[in-house]
């Protein structure tokens, strides 16, 4: 089974933050991408030793334990998983790795049927599987069930789905290569999804695009944040606001009455973002 062009399991830590660990999380991963493989480790380990139900420290573990070869090691993690479904596909891979082959099919089976946060890539590897032990009709059925899915998808894949896509139309294109165009773009659209979320998530950036809520003139926060469907209710942007979760133009709300004005630029939360544009004047 060839390696996948990205690792799942360093995209799903990307894509799937989880409240309480996160900042030592997203250093062990700073770590992980810069090849110090020994402080990574550790660092995930200490997150797994205050919380082990933490999905993203023990797929980040895992990663580490793949890339130095310990496979063994890393299959273990795994299987110690208290909720088996969200780390089944990055064990279906180490087992792979490993040739554990039918062990890894009904890993990926599981992560499919579980609905896990990476179910997509799941597929893919699962299709791969199939076709690499010459089940080459079954992994060409599953492998073009991937067009259906990006099409329904209206640009709303996140990165490491579009990775799954786009290996998966890459096999399609051996039949039809003019489907090799198609891969390419669900990778770059793949590229574009990543540097996003190290712009806005990582860094800290305010993305230049982001939805906009029309105002006559001043408005309360809460009430543009649920008129614009960034929060259900005031009593929800109370509570956004009390955590420290919300700011206006770099600078962190105090009160969650606090006016906002056209040219406002609100972020909630590390992904949410919204820009208080004046409303246009009907002549």
């Amino acid at each position: 089974m060839q390696a996948p062009l990205f690792s799942a399991g360093l995209l799903a830590l990307l894509l799937c933050p989880t409240p309480g660990s996160g900042q030592t999380v997203t250093d062990a991963l700073e770590e992980l991408r810069t090849g110090n493989y020994e402080d990574a480790e550790s660092s995930f380990r200490s997150v797994l030793k205050e919380d082990a139900t933490s999905i993203r420290a023990r797929r980040g573990l895992i990663d580490v334990l793949t890339f130095t070869g310990e496979y063994d090691e890393a299959r273990s993690i795994a299987l110690e998983a208290p909720e088996p479904v969200g780390i089944a596909n990055a064990l279906g891979e180490v087992l792979v790795l490993g040739g554990n082959l039918d062990e890894a099919d009904a890993a990926f089976r599981r992560a499919i049927d579980g609905n896990a946060p990476d179910a997509l890539t799941a597929q893919a590897n699962l299709a791969e599987l199939l076709f690499n032990r010459g089940e080459i009709d079954e992994a060409m059925r599953r492998f073009d069930r991937f067009i259906d899915i990006y099409n329904g998808a209206d640009g709303r894949l996140r990165a490491e789905d579009l990775v799954a896509v786009g290996r998966a139309v890459t096999y399609l294109g051996r039949a039809e290569p003019t489907l090799f165009n198609d891969a390419l773009k669900a990778f770059d659209e793949a590229s574009s999804a990543e540097s996003y979320f190290e712009a806005t998530i990582q860094r800290q950036e305010i993305p230049d695009e982001m939805p906009e809520y029309e105002v006559d003139g001043e408005q309360p926060l809460h009430r543009v944040l649920t008129a614009a469907g960034i929060a259900s209710s005031g009593g929800e942007v109370r509570r956004l606001v009390g955590q420290g979760a919300v700011s206006v133009n770099g600078d962190r709300v105090q009160e969650f009455t606090q006016a906002v004005q056209p040219g406002d630029e609100i972020r909630v939360g590390r992904h949410r973002f919204l820009r208080v544009t004046k409303a246009t004047e009907v002549s």
